[in-house]
């Protein structure tokens, strides 16, 4: 993911900006709570505004995990 949080230009934003930073981080953390846990995780992360970035990355993250065929949740 921290490759993905580079390649749309928010690295400088992240060290920059601390609520960007803990969002991130928070992001990052999701795979790490049970199973269970982890689609209401992500669905309230998800919630609310975002800069278009934010966007991106959730949506990578969308497509990439929660919804892959290849990669389960659990």
């Amino acid at each position: 993911m921290w490759r993905k949080v580079q390649s749309l230009g928010l690295q400088v934003v992240y060290s920059e900006r601390d609520d960007v930073s803990r969002f991130i981080r928070k992001l990052f953390a999701v795979p790490l709570i049970p199973a269970e846990h982890i689609p209401d995780a992500f669905e309230q992360l998800s919630s609310g505004l975002h800069p278009t970035q934010i966007v991106e990355i959730l949506n990578y993250i969308h497509g990439t995990w929660k919804i892959s065929s290849v990669w389960t949740v659990s």
